[in-house]
């Protein structure tokens, strides 16, 4: 299904999809073409992979800074959806209803949702800049990031699913003063703060053609193969086309929109890099000139 909308051709994606070997391919909707192969591509897909059935009551965090497409995709799912971050919305792009509050005193009774997601937020809370915009920011806390996954544990059903993606690499450090990129050593300051861990999945960003590491600032890149862009985007083309590929009604299924614009560019980038998922135990990532190494998180009550 094509939408137009200001002269530009958007078409449904799906947000959930799997390569040949069957590991999570990124998603183009998410993709943004100044940071190279976004994180996002691959965090958003994680997080609507690993929803629940039935979906039940679903809480997202840190939703004022989410990708207004991933906000519409859980608005359209079958579940009663409950959005919440400290800063108050800047315009009316998410278009939906906002609970103000800190995620580590969060205005809900014990055992109030049957899902949470947790995209991207938890490795700033409680650092002096924590990406909060307006004039009132919350308090400094050395262990904010446990402190949030704490109480998002409390507000969790038993039998409820937390989802969290967090950057990873191998030195735990803060990027750019508001953020903390964990280590394979650190992330227990995530996943032993409560809760049942269930899975633990990182991805790299890595080479097309070669199951290694991409580093931004190397000298030496393998070649990509004569024609792999052509032949990509005639791919994507042929596989987010809704007459070719007809969308599942079901939430990993339901698709997204992304324009043509960003589906080409999309596709270039494909042309040189990809995210895969790699052992935890085998983190190459550096997370210096963006994030190129992730950790989908999740955990149960």
């Amino acid at each position: 299904m094509s939408l137009h909308e200001k002269d530009t051709m958007y078409l449904r994606v799906p947000i959930v999809s799997f390569g040949p070997g069957g590991g999570l391919r990124a998603s183009p909707a998410f993709h943004r073409s100044y940071d190279r192969l976004h994180s996002r591509s691959i965090e958003y897909p994680f997080g609507a992979w690993k929803l629940p059935s039935p979906l039940g009551k679903i809480l997202d965090v840190g939703s004022t800074k989410g990708a207004s497409i991933w906000i519409d995709w859980l608005a359209s799912l079958n579940c009663e959806l409950y959005l919440t971050d400290f800063d108050t919305p800047a315009n009316s792009t998410i278009g939906h209803e906002i609970v103000q509050a800190d995620v580590r005193s969060l205005p809900f009774s014990d055992d109030s949702f049957d899902a949470i997601t947790a995209i991207s937020v938890v490795e700033h809370i409680g650092l002096p800049s924590c990406q909060v915009n307006g004039p009132t920011q919350p308090s400094v806390d050395e262990f904010g990031d446990g402190n949030a996954v704490k109480e998002l544990i409390r507000v969790l059903k038993p039998g409820g699913t937390l989802i969290i993606t967090v950057p990873l690499g191998k030195s735990h450090k803060i990027l750019g003063g508001d953020a903390r990129c964990y280590s394979p050593e650190t992330l227990h300051r995530l996943t032993g703060v409560g809760g049942r861990l269930t899975t633990v999945t990182y991805f790299e960003y890595q080479h097309r053609d070669s199951a290694s590491y991409f580093d931004e600032n190397e000298k030496y890149k393998p070649p990509v193969k004569p024609g792999l862009y052509l032949r990509i985007r005639r791919r994507l083309r042929r596989m987010f086309s809704a007459q070719a590929k007809p969308m599942v009604e079901d939430h990993i299924g339901a698709g997204v929109a992304a324009n043509l614009p960003q589906l080409e560019d999309f596709s270039d980038e494909f042309g040189s890099v990809v995210w895969r998922e790699r052992p935890i135990t085998d983190v190459n990532a550096l997370n210096e000139t963006h994030i190129d190494g992730v950790t989908g998180i999740v955990l149960s009550k």
